[in-house]
């Protein structure tokens, strides 16, 4: 069948058109996609520059002006490390004032702190223009280790000190001995294990202030042998206390209680008794 030449040509100019739109069409994408690469250089660049310009300005004003060094710095606390401005630049490695307040970093120096054994937590600020401020909560001890007045003592955590670098407690502290002669005590040292003994101790301060333990016992594996002296009176009392009634908070209140009531009552009767067994089910014994 011959072709219509009216409608061959017709059919040539419409495949132009559209020819020529798709032309147009993939131009405008190219475009619009240069155009969106273009705008997202110059934001990165933008971002780039404000960047540098926001640590030319910092440097500047802050981490490189020389009215920000360290001049001073002050060390408080409640205990030995009052004002033990030498010892904590030491730790601290800051022997000298040759450096921006803005280039040290706090959390570090804090760190470096509470990596003493003695030291519980630490607190350091910056005050501008050129001081370092330091406050320190110590621990604090709470018995002596195998003798009175032994080099090592503890705090209610289990922690080991030194006695000549933490606070010096008035008044006296009890002494845990019957340690493992195999133990060896240094400073930093962590005696988990002695932590029920430290919780009846911190009971009688907080609790029973009628009650001060001279000395507790821990070579028995079954039982604690305490000397005890009860509201001020002279008189002194050993206690056999059972070890499994010292591993909750709840058993030892109980057991003191006990205790204050034994010691009551045989005052109270006259009775001149100072060794008391606690280890009997329900009741104490005392002779």
């Amino acid at each position: 069948m011959a072709a219509v030449p009216g409608r061959t040509n017709f059919i040539d100019e419409i495949m132009a058109v559209r020819g020529k739109s798709r032309v147009k069409t993939t131009g405008k994408t190219i475009s619009r996609r240069w155009r969106m690469l273009l705008a997202m250089v110059a934001v990165l660049m933008l971002a780039a520059a404000a960047a540098a310009s926001f640590w030319l300005v910092k440097s500047f004003l802050f981490s490189r002006n020389n009215h920000f060094r360290l001049h001073r710095v002050q060390v408080s606390s409640t205990g030995w490390w009052n004002g033990r401005v030498a010892k904590v630049r030491e730790i601290l490695d800051l022997p000298s004032d040759d450096v921006n307040l803005f280039l040290l970093d706090l959390r570090r120096l804090r760190a470096k702190l509470e990596d003493q054994p003695s030291i519980r937590e630490a607190e350091v600020d910056r005050v501008l223009p050129d001081r370092l401020d330091i406050h320190l909560i110590e621990r604090i001890p709470r018995a002596y280790l195998n003798e009175s007045g032994s080099t090592w003592v503890i705090d209610d955590a289990g922690m080991v000190m030194d006695r000549d670098s933490c606070i010096r407690m008035a008044g006296g502290i009890p002494v845990i001995h019957g340690l493992d002669p195999k133990l060896r005590l240094f400073a930093g040292g962590q005696l988990s294990e002695l932590q029920p003994v430290l919780n009846l101790i911190m009971m009688t301060i907080t609790e029973f202030s009628d009650m001060r333990i001279q000395d507790i016992s821990v070579n028995n594996p079954r039982q604690l042998t305490l000397i005890l002296y009860y509201n001020g009176i002279s008189r002194r009392y050993k206690v056999i206390f059972p070890v499994n009634r010292i591993h909750t908070p709840s058993d030892i209140r109980e057991m003191l209680y006990r205790l204050r009531s034994v010691i009551r009552t045989a005052l109270r009767n006259g009775n001149n008794g100072h060794v008391i067994n606690l280890g009997f089910s329900g009741q104490a014994v005392i002779r």
